[in-house]
């Protein structure tokens, strides 16, 4: 059966740098649904989340997300 991905933009408040961007693309990318995970080179407070659709919610990765990063929002939801 077909996965159907789909995917949001992350606005991250805080300031990390390019190790902790790594650190979070670890530990996003090791939580359920999750399929990719990247952080924008040209604006570095945005993350984008590729997830399985059919299983998993764009919010419920969020609240996740939100545990390391208590300000994260999702853009233009």
């Amino acid at each position: 059966m077909d996965k159907h991905i789909s995917d949001f933009m992350v606005h991250v408040h805080e300031e990390l740098s390019p190790q902790e961007q790594n650190d979070m693309e670890d530990f996003v990318i090791n939580q359920p649904g999750v399929v990719g995970v990247g952080f924008s080179t040209s604006h570095p407070h945005l993350m984008t989340v590729a997830y399985d659709a059919d299983d998993y919610t764009a919010h419920s990765i969020l609240t996740h997300i939100r545990e390391r990063v208590v300000g994260a929002e999702m853009v233009g939801l």
